[in-house]
C-alpha cells in the first residue's frame, strides 16, 4: 500500500471543487482497492468512498454530505442514516463480483438500457446497485446514498449494511446518460 502523506483530498467535478479533511489512517483503512490494478482509478474511488461512508459515517456526513440547506427527503433521510449509524466494517475488492459488474456495465454501455435486468450477464446470489450519470467515485457513491427517485432506500441499505463485505465495482460509458456504475455485493446473509 502507498503511503498516505497528505491530510485533504481536493475533488474537482463538473460543478464544483472541494476539500474533504480525513485522516492518513482513515484514508488507509478505507483503501481496500489500492493495489488492485485491474480496476480504473474511478473504480478504486467507488470504493474508498463507499468504505469512509461505512466506517466513518458520522466525519463522511461532516465532510461529503455538506449540503444543509437541501431540505428534500433523501438528504434529509441521508443525514439522519448517517447520524444515527453505527460504523460498519470496509468492503474489499472481489474478482468473481467484479467480473458480474464488469459483464453488466458493458452490456449495458452497448444497448443503452437502464435498470437491473440482466440479458446476457450471469445473475447471482448478490446486492446490486447501479448509477448513472456522474462522473468519480465520490459522485457515484454520493448518488447511490441519496438514492433519489427511489422509494424505499435500496442503494442506501446495501451500501451501508453491515451483511455487505464483497465487491465489484465497474464503470462504463452510456448512451443516454454518458456512464453506468455498478456495484455486485456479496451478501453473507
Amino acid at each position: 500500500m502507498k503511503p498516505i502523506i497528505a491530510l485533504s483530498i481536493v475533488l474537482c467535478s463538473a460543478w464544483n471543487c472541494t476539500a474533504q479533511t480525513w485522516t492518513p489512517e482513515q484514508l488507509a483503512a478505507a483503501n481496500t482497492a489500492d493495489s488492485i490494478v485491474i480496476l480504473t482509478q474511478e473504480e478504486k474511488d467507488v470504493i474508498l468512498y463507499l468504505n469512509l461512508a461505512r466506517m466513518y459515517p458520522k466525519d463522511f456526513l461532516k465532510y461529503e454530505v455538506n449540503d444543509d440547506s437541501r431540505e428534500d427527503r433523501p438528504y434529509i433521510t441521508l443525514r439522519q442514516t448517517l447520524q444515527s449509524m453505527k460504523p460498519v466494517p470496509p468492503v474489499y475488492y472481489d474478482d468473481r463480483l467484479q467480473d458480474l459488474a464488469r459483464c453488466f456495465a458493458d452490456e449495458q454501455s452497448h444497448n443503452g438500457k437502464t435498470g437491473h435486468k440482466r440479458k446476457k450477464c450471469p445473475s447471482g446470489y448478490w446486492g446490486e446497485c447501479l448509477a448513472y450519470g456522474d462522473p468519480g467515485g465520490r459522485n457515484i457513491v454520493l448518488q447511490l446514498l441519496i438514492d433519489e427517485n427511489v422509494p424505499d432506500y435500496g442503494h442506501r441499505k446495501m451500501c451501508l449494511s453491515r451483511d455487505s463485505h464483497k465487491v465489484g465495482v465497474a464503470t462504463a460509458t452510456h448512451p443516454k446518460y454518458a456512464r453506468v456504475s455498478v456495484l455486485d455485493f456479496f451478501n453473507k446473509n
